[in-house]
């Protein structure tokens, strides 16, 4: 294909994905993530053909494979925006994990999106000890932070004046787009909420605005295989009270029922939890000054997972 791009790491090369390939980077992706067909489908189809992906090879037998979709902008908290790229489900065959695959295939799609004209690319690691690694073979930096909390419900506010309504991708946004200005964030495109809605109703959740004692929220949410629900994304006004996150999950919890709710949203005041972990990297792809990179912080937003 035009613009392959090939990386040599000893006798490990990678280049773009061709339409035959299909076959062998869907059975690379379900090897790593278990997901079944129609999910893999779904985030090809929400990004219509604006999708780029690598494959490594091994004495020309392929070992692994990742993914390149248009994020939408990184956002300073000035509101400058930037083209950003987003890195997804790179992995190896088990059976060649450790021999430079993964490594390859980040840094010949980070390649990629320098070429089209991204700004910076980031990535969501699928496992805590996966942030050295892809800072150490890939350049990539720990950027993005996150609060996490657990809910039960039974301790939630009974006969709160809150309620949860479903919403479309592009009302979604808009409200996301409200409650992040000022924070460093990844100003997510219409591919990535319609990919975030599928992923959201395939298993029995959705896209949610909140209203809770007078204030306006959203909220994305599955059920998981346990049964408890995972509020993979809850957004509040920054001057809401601690007592606005418990509301919202009640509101939540009144639509999709659940015993247990765990919820995920930004390091900063307001958000859920009181220790910030972190969840997402990011790497300039240009010599230019990117806003929203003087410091780590800022909300990644959805992981997809």
């Amino acid at each position: 294909m035009p613009g392959d791009i090939r990386l040599m790491d000893g006798i490990v090369t990678a280049r773009d994905a061709t339409r035959a390939d299909a076959p062998t980077l869907r059975a690379i992706w379900k090897s790593a993530f278990e997901d079944e067909d129609a999910e893999i489908s779904d985030f090809f189809d929400s990004f219509g053909g604006r999708v780029v992906s690598v494959v490594a090879e091994l004495r020309g037998e392929p070992i692994a494979a990742g993914h390149m979709a248009p994020a939408g902008d990184l956002v300073s908290p000035e509101g400058a925006r930037t083209p950003c790229a987003m890195l997804y489900a790179i992995a190896a065959l088990p059976k060649s994990r450790g021999l430079g695959g993964g490594g390859g295939v980040t840094r010949a799609l980070t390649s990629r999106a320098a070429e089209m004209g991204y700004a910076s690319a980031v990535l969501r690691p699928s496992d805590d000890s996966l942030f050295d690694y892809y800072n150490k073979r890939a350049g990539f930096r720990e950027w993005f932070y996150a609060c996490e909390s657990r809910f039960h419900a039974r301790e939630l506010p009974r006969g709160a004046e809150a309620a949860a309504r479903r919403v479309t991708p592009a009302e979604y946004g808009e409200m996301r787009e409200r409650l992040l200005r000022g924070v460093t964030h990844i100003g997510a495109g219409g591919g990535a909420l319609e990919y975030q809605r599928r992923l959201c109703e395939r298993a029995g959740g959705g896209l949610f605005e909140i209203g809770a004692d007078g204030l306006a929220a959203c909220a994305t949410a599955v059920r998981t295989d346990g049964g408890a629900l995972s509020v993979k994304e809850l957004l509040m006004p920054p001057d809401a009270p601690p007592s606005c996150a418990a509301l919202c999950v009640a509101a939540l919890a009144a639509r999709l029922p659940a015993e247990v709710i765990d919820v995920c949203a930004p390091a900063r005041r307001g958000a859920v939890g009181t220790v910030a972990r972190r969840f997402g990297m990011l790497r300039v792809t240009s010599g230019a000054q990117t806003p929203g990179m003087t410091r780590p912080g800022g909300w990644y937003g959805f992981a997809f997972d």
